[in-house]
């Protein structure tokens, strides 16, 4: 991790690309400076960069869908306890577990 100030860090690739941004690099700018900067390390080419960025981008797609899979179970399973249907306390404790279980 690189702290520029008290108010910018950079956690990952992703995090210096937004950084660049805010300088007011374009998409071509940034592609040369990582060119730049990663031309002497044949394992951290530009390629394996936006792989990379793919791959997380999309592992955050994943994360977030599960993350609101689980809350919209979660409401789902208030509204039933709410409205007295749908079940037993010991159901509702049983799906509230499997919840647990899923996200652990």
């Amino acid at each position: 991790m690189i702290i520029l100030n008290n108010d910018i860090y950079i956690y990952n690739p992703r995090s210096a690309v937004d950084f660049l941004y805010s300088l007011g690099m374009d998409d071509l700018d940034i592609d040369e400076f990582i060119e730049l900067i990663s031309a002497d390390k044949d394992e951290y080419t530009i390629d394996y960069w936006k792989q990379e960025a793919k791959e997380w981008e999309q592992d955050s797609a994943a994360q977030f869908e599960k993350r609101n899979n689980l809350i919209v179970e979660i409401q789902n399973l208030s509204d039933k306890l709410r409205s007295g249907k749908g079940g037993t306390k010991a159901q509702y404790a049983d799906k509230l577990l499997q919840l647990c279980d899923y996200w652990y």
